[in-house]
């Protein structure tokens, strides 16, 4: 089995005393779209700035196309 195209493990972001992504963990192969789903606040787009490294998670382990961030 391929290793995944993004991998999110155990990541979390805190602003200021607030908590903006808790442990989220997930992964998503190479071809396949998907998407975050949440109420306003949840954190769907800090989890992607995280993945895309324009922000640095405070914790945790994301890899994008088997690189390790």
């Amino acid at each position: 089995m391929p290793a995944p195209a993004i991998a999110v493990d155990q990541v979390t972001k805190r602003f200021a005393g607030h908590t903006a992504v808790a442990n989220r963990a997930g992964t998503g192969s190479a071809g396949v779209i998907c998407g975050l789903l949440g109420p306003n606040g949840s954190g769907k787009s800090t989890t992607i700035r995280m993945i895309m490294e324009i922000m640095e998670a405070d914790s945790g382990k994301i890899s994008l196309l088997g690189s390790s961030k």
